[in-house]
């Protein structure tokens, strides 16, 4: 997807995405809420959260996580029906988005 097209998904919206097994963050659904603002903030299995901000770069975006991962990268592609999450940079699948709600429904 170009960055048009996310900027249109995710922009003020909360995107649940389903984790593969064997991640680094557990199994099951993560929610990212994408603020108007470039805040973000995700839910993880288990309850934790983590906050910092994102930004549209080319055809991705990215996501800097305070005192976390910075730089993290990632790629939007329409595969059967659904929207894969790819690391930018070696194309590994990080996640399935399985809905996209405007707002923040979670609160996060």
């Amino acid at each position: 997807m170009n960055a048009e097209q996310i900027d249109g998904l995710i922009r003020g919206a909360t995107v649940y995405h389903r984790l593969p097994e064997g991640s680094s963050h557990g199994t099951g659904e993560v929610a990212f809420y994408f603020g108007q603002d470039g805040r973000a903030v995700a839910r993880f299995p288990g309850g934790k959260s983590q906050t910092g901000t994102w930004r549209i770069e080319g055809d991705t975006y990215r996501l800097d996580w305070e005192g976390g991962l910075q730089n993290s990268r990632s790629s939007l592609t329409k595969a059967n029906g659904s929207i894969v999450v790819r690391n930018a940079a070696d194309g590994t699948v990080r996640s399935q988005i399985v809905r996209i709600v405007p707002g923040n429904p979670e609160g996060l």
